[in-house]
């Protein structure tokens, strides 16, 4: 009896995957946990596909609070102020944190190539506006908080650390 199922699909294919579950009576298999990528825990899957199709799936999540990151907010008000229409797509705030963390790489190991490359290592909890960047294991990376949908809300579950 398998004991978890792992859904690694896009979270614009989360509305059609969802159903299936439910579907071929996955969801009643007693204990079986639901595992999703990351995709799951976006606005846009929160939102736009059932509740009776997300409650109870795990997942990981950049950020807990609204928006991609702890400086969402702020990005979205500073973009659409700039550009004069709507931010639909997380891409801006990728760059725009791509940018600060070799600015951020500058400022403390210097300017040149092998300064930016040290101050990258230095790099600890830089919130960006799609997630919380550090140094860690040779690279920069994001921090994932594990979570549990619960009612179109992300729940953290230090069970799934």
């Amino acid at each position: 009896q398998p004991r978890g199922l792992v859904l690694f699909v896009p979270p614009e294919d989360a509305e059609l995957v969802g159903p299936q579950i439910a579907f071929y009576g996955v969801d009643d298999i007693d204990d079986i946990r639901i595992y999703a990528g990351s995709g799951w825990s976006t606005q846009g899957v929160l939102q736009g596909v059932p509740t009776r199709h997300t409650d109870g799936v795990r997942t990981v999540a950049p950020h807990l609070g609204e928006g991609y990151g702890p400086a969402w907010s702020a990005f979205v008000a500073a973009y659409e102020t700039h550009f004069q229409r709507t931010l639909r797509s997380p891409v801006p705030g990728l760059g725009w944190d791509a940018a600060r963390l070799v600015l951020e790489a500058a400022t403390l190991g210097g300017s040149t190539p092998e300064g930016v490359a040290r101050g990258l290592r230095e790099i600890r909890s830089l919130e960006g506006a799609t997630g919380t960047f550090s140094w860690r294991d040779g690279r920069i990376g994001r921090a994932y908080t594990p979570v549990v949908i619960r009612n179109r809300t992300l729940v953290p579950h230090p069970e799934e650390s």
